[in-house]
């Protein structure tokens, strides 16, 4: 089941975030969020991730491919795909996808092939509009 909502700026877009991880990660361990450059991936993230009560300070992994937090007994893995160049580089990553205890959030998630990649739920960011972007959750 897909929901869509109509997100009109970066601070909404961190709240939808902070929603989901109340509501989706306790579901669904591993989310795929993708999107155009700038479109609010990492905000999306920051919010999930600080819902689940990380206190230090989120940044995005495009260098470093992974960074990971760790709160109460939680880890979770913040992924970035974009400088990836195979699918068997995302798996040499052998990151805890489905095993109790671990979230892994992977932006540009898009970028993997989908007939091997269905361990996620998916959420799309789209432009509606000059500043608001369509969020995709399904």
């Amino acid at each position: 089941m897909e929901n869509t909502f109509l997100v009109p700026t970066e601070e909404e877009m961190f709240s939808l975030g902070e929603k989901i991880g109340k509501e989706v990660v306790h579901i669904q361990t591993c989310l795929s969020i993708s999107g155009e450059l700038g479109s609010g991936k990492t905000t999306l993230v920051k919010g999930i991730i600080y819902s689940l009560g990380v206190e230090e300070i989120v940044t995005s992994p495009s260098y470093n491919i992974v960074r990971q937090y760790s709160v109460g007994g939680l880890s979770i893995f913040h992924v970035d795909c974009y400088r990836l160049n195979s699918f068997q580089e995302f798996l040499d990553l052998d990151l805890p996808i489905g095993e109790e205890g671990n979230v892994v959030l992977i932006e540009w998630g898009n970028l993997l092939p989908k007939e091997e990649w269905r361990e996620s739920t998916n959420i799309r960011i789209d432009q509606e509009g000059k500043h608001a972007r369509k969020v995709t959750v399904g």
